[in-house]
């Protein structure tokens, strides 16, 4: 019988600054977006934990494995 246990951390930052900050935008409904971009600027951080368990057991010519697996 084997246990496999294991954790990953991970992060990443992303920000996206608008190239022109002083433009003007105008939306017009379900038609056209004109001007400078809609979701700028954009500053963010993206934290992500993993954690991994499973269990491996040979029985004669069989080999059984369970586990699990949460992303959080």
């Amino acid at each position: 019988m084997v246990n496999e246990a294991r954790f990953n951390f991970g992060e990443r930052r992303a920000t996206f600054k608008s190239g022109n900050g002083d433009a003007v935008a105008d939306n017009m409904r379900a038609t056209a977006f004109i001007g400078r971009e809609l979701f700028s600027p954009v500053i963010r951080t993206e934290t992500r934990y993993e954690f991994t368990d499973n269990i491996n057991i040979v029985a004669g010519n069989h080999n059984f494995k369970f586990g699990g697996d949460a992303a959080l």
